[in-house]
C-alpha cells in the first residue's frame, strides 16, 4: 500500500475519506506537502514513507487497545489474540487500500472481522461485542470525517 498510494496520488486521486483505505494514508496525504516544502523531497515519496510507518505503528497500538476492550468485556484471550484481531481485520485494507473507494467499501467486512475476532478468541458475548464494534466504527468514522476530510480538498 505504501508503494502504490503515491502512484494513485500522482493520478490526482486524493487520500480523503472516500478514497483512502486507512487513516495513515489520509494523514500522509495531508502532511506530505509540508514535508516537501521543508525538505525539497517529493511529496509522493513522503506519502509512501508516512503511510508505511503510520500503519506499522498502528498495528501494535491497535492490538493493545483491543486487548483493553476485550478485558473490559470480560474476555479470556491473550494480547496476541487481540493483536491478531487488528492484523487480520486490517489485512484486506492494507493489501488493497490503495485502490480508490476500497477502504470505504471494505468497512463492513472489517466490522464483521472485529466481531468474530472478539467473540471467538476472547469468548465475549455477541451483543456486547456488536455494541463495542459499532462504537469503535463510529469513532473511526467520526475521526476520519474530522481529520481526513478537512483540508483534503486542497489541490496538489
Amino acid at each position: 500500500m505504501a508503494l502504490l498510494t503515491p502512484i494513485v496520488n500522482w493520478f490526482h486521486i486524493p487520500c480523503d475519506i472516500v478514497h483512502a483505505g486507512t487513516n495513515a494514508q489520509m494523514g500522509a496525504y495531508l502532511q506530505a506537502p509540508l514535508l516537501e516544502a521543508s525538505t525539497g523531497i517529493s511529496r509522493y515519496f513522503w506519502v509512501g514513507i508516512l503511510t508505511y510507518f503510520g500503519n506499522v505503528l498502528k498495528l501494535p497500538l491497535l492490538g493493545l487497545l483491543f486487548h483493553i476492550f476485550a478485558k473490559g468485556l470480560r474476555g479470556t484471550g491473550t494480547v496476541l489474540d487481540s493483536l491478531k484481531i487488528g492484523v487480520f481485520s486490517a489485512s484486506p485494507v492494507l493489501l488493497f487500500g490503495w485502490i480508490p473507494y476500497f477502504g470505504l467499501i471494505s468497512g463492513l467486512w472489517v466490522g464483521y472481522l472485529y466481531v468474530v475476532g472478539f467473540c471467538k478468541p476472547h469468548n465475549t458475548s455477541l451483543g456486547a461485542t456488536i455494541l463495542l464494534v459499532n462504537l469503535l466504527i463510529g469513532i473511526q468514522v467520526a475521526s476520519a470525517f474530522l481529520f481526513g476530510w478537512l483540508g483534503s480538498s486542497e489541490p496538489w
